[in-house]
């Protein structure tokens, strides 16, 4: 059951992302690999606004969390649309400036999989580092179990809504844990997909997924992408 909240989560994220998109007119403006990398990173976003409001209100329930998912969900029609559109058209991605044998490329695309496969076997453990213990997701348990909102009553963090917790407390409500740790993952690897996007504008097909897999592999991307914490993620959104 886990792996089907978790592919709501992914559908209600990209769906409510090629919403927006469309809304503001940009779904034209970007490649394929663009469109999906921001409409995942827009989509996160939209998740954790919609169930804060859903928190404020006292509506935290497995119910109220799968149809706020659901109802993000059919924006990924559109992306299907934008796909179907392009079959014909040329994609806007550049073409290499730098010849690099297929050799590397191979060897690259083996390397961000074997990270990936790493990030795998992560996700499907329990939370282990003493931040995401104590904190990120410690909270949305809290905000479970009270269904509603929970106030932090420090100084330093006030009663802010706190977006990407609100993420994690939707896949914890809805799959249990081992949704909320693989949605830390992909939450992670859709970073690492702004990155590439980032990347291809600008440089050939193999440095993109070059510094791809660079930044997959630093130890702090190892250590917090995984994890409850947040940078990886507000770096998603900066991009």
């Amino acid at each position: 059951m886990f792996i089907a909240y978790l592919f709501l989560m992914l559908a209600g994220a990209l769906g409510a992302g090629t919403l927006i998109l469309r809304a503001v007119g940009l779904t034209d403006r970007f490649s394929l690999s663009e469109l999906c990398a921001l409409a995942f990173a827009l989509g996160v976003g939209a998740i954790g606004w919609v169930t804060f409001f859903l928190a404020v209100n006292g509506y935290v329930n497995t119910l109220s969390l799968t149809m706020a998912l659901g109802l993000m969900a059919p924006g990924l029609v559109f992306l299907v649309s934008v796909f179907q559109s392009r079959n014909q058209r040329r994609n806007c991605e550049p073409e290499p400036f730098v010849s690099i044998s297929p050799i590397v490329r191979l060897a690259l695309g083996i390397g961000i999989v074997l990270v990936l496969g790493g990030d795998l076997l992560e996700g499907l453990a329990p939370p282990a580092d003493g931040d995401s213990l104590a904190y990120h997701f410690a909270l949305p348990k809290a905000i479970l179990a009270e269904g509603r909102l929970v106030p932090i009553y420090q100084a330093i963090e006030g009663t802010i809504p706190l977006l990407l917790q609100m993420t994690y407390m939707v896949a914890l409500g809805t799959g249990g844990e081992t949704t909320m740790t693989l949605w830390t993952m992909a939450t992670g690897w859709g970073c690492a997909a702004m990155v590439y996007v980032t990347a291809r504008r600008y440089l050939s097909l193999n440095w993109s997924l070059a510094i791809t897999l660079v930044f997959l592999s630093t130890p702090a991307v190892v250590y917090g992408a995984g994890s409850g914490q947040i940078e990886v993620r507000n770096a998603m959104f900066v991009l």
